[in-house]
């Protein structure tokens, strides 16, 4: 499920970015369109013979069969198709390997997301909502590092082939390009992800033009909190899965259940919680006996404003 929700994210934001007053787009495609009325020295052959063969396949019913081949150009070797002034350059970087769960919590991956941005290269472009070979798009290895990914975008940057930069699948690597990109060009290179939820990403002083298409934790954090004045709860007891801590194995990242609760106690403290210490435990929930559970749960039973009826004979 974490696979086609992340790709069909990736499918909606590059339709998203491409579309007519969306804040990523309010730049660039001005940008685009500039050039874009220079092309008439351009041959019209070329451009005219595109636009009939696209609507002599709509009118014969192999329009579709027509895109996937056609387009299919566009993600391989744009250089094939008519070109523009000016293109609009967009880096893909996402690993090529699922890698581990720690450094791939949606479980991205290039072979996974390019039918899915293929399909919506089909969309825009046949919707013709922007020009054809106005995108040029750079799937990149980030090999799942917080050191290889911003490099990808540092490199691009540098070589002028960077407008914005829609992927990652490393929190870490979507942190640091976040923080540096509205340095970029004159008006900054905009991220548009669909990962990066923890509240450590809210702060718009400093990612600026970081964009995360999922609903991020702070909207579950909101209803928990008013969960919690509603039933006049104060008292808050944590258990949550984070291999990190329970390995004490440092040179792993902390996982997306400690990135959430690290949100959700912040806010806790602030407007509902009663300050407590030991009220959390970590477990590694793919190393764990039902013993392991109901200790867990009687140890924190002492903390929480609720009783005890845990009866582990029922398992």
């Amino acid at each position: 499920m974490n696979y086609c929700w992340s790709a069909l994210m990736i499918w909606h934001l590059l339709i998203f970015l491409v579309t007519p007053f969306t804040f990523a787009d309010l730049h660039y495609q001005n940008r685009i369109f500039q050039h874009s009325i220079t092309q008439a020295s351009k041959s019209r052959e070329v451009r005219e013979a595109t636009t009939t063969r696209i609507h002599h396949h709509k009118s014969n019913g192999t329009y579709s069969h027509l895109n996937r081949d056609y387009y299919q150009e566009i993600i391989e070797n744009s250089s094939t198709l008519p070109t523009y002034n000016y293109t609009m350059h967009i880096l893909l970087p996402v690993p090529a390997e699922l890698g581990t769960r720690a450094h791939n919590p949606s479980g991205l991956t290039i072979n996974l997301v390019k039918p899915v941005v293929h399909e919506a290269l089909i969309y825009i472009f046949g919707k013709e909502i922007v020009k054809k070979n106005s995108l040029k798009l750079y799937f990149e290895d980030t090999k799942s590092s917080d050191a290889v990914g911003p490099n990808i975008a540092i490199q691009y940057y540098k070589n002028d082939l960077l407008d914005c930069i829609i992927g990652y699948a490393f929190v870490y690597s979507v942190a640091v390009v976040s923080r540096i990109s509205p340095f970029w060009n004159k008006r900054g290179i905009p991220i548009i992800t669909s990962i990066g939820l923890t509240s450590n990403l809210d702060d718009k002083s400093e990612y600026t033009l970081l964009t995360r298409v999922s609903s991020p934790y702070k909207n579950v954090v909101n209803a928990s909190i008013s969960l919690f004045n509603k039933m006049k709860w104060s008292k808050v007891a944590y258990l949550f899965h984070e291999p990190r801590l329970v390995h004490s194995n440092i040179t792993d990242p902390f996982g997306e259940c400690y990135m959430f609760i690290n949100s959700l106690q912040k806010k806790m403290n602030m407007e509902v919680e009663n300050k407590q210490t030991h009220n959390y435990n970590t477990i590694d929930e793919d190393n764990l006996s039902i013993k392991d559970i109901t200790e867990y749960l009687q140890r924190l039973s002492l903390h929480a404003n609720g009783k005890f009826y845990f009866d582990s004979k029922k398992f």
